[in-house]
């Protein structure tokens, strides 16, 4: 099985598990979820082959959801925020390295 078959099983994963997830009521999310684990490489079942090439498809896919989530963005919309991202922005950069520093120090 090729790259394709596994698209088309994931898709169809997906489509089963948003339906079901829809029928009981739960967030399509849950669905979506429970659709990838069953079809993920560590479970039983039918599973997807090309896992590198998937990962890979869905790194780029990432990264036009946010490119294209940056084109929808203004700076009127974020000017109402624009205080808090200034001054907590480098507090979160700053600590998150701090931390990443000290816990690299424990890992040798």
């Amino acid at each position: 099985m090729g790259i394709a078959s596994d698209f088309v099983l994931i898709v169809v994963a997906g489509l089963v598990g948003g339906v079901l997830a829809r029928m009981l009521r739960l967030p399509l999310l849950v669905g979506y979820v429970a659709a990838g684990v069953l079809v993920g490489p560590n479970t039983a079942g039918p599973t997807v082959t090309q896992i590198r090439e998937i990962e890979l498809l869905a790194e780029i896919g990432v990264a036009l959801l946010l490119f294209s989530l940056g084109l929808e963005i203004s700076f009127q919309d974020l000017k109402p925020v624009r205080r808090i991202a200034l001054a907590g922005g480098p507090i979160a950069l700053s600590r998150h390295s701090a931390g990443a520093l000290g816990e690299s120090g424990f890992a040798g």
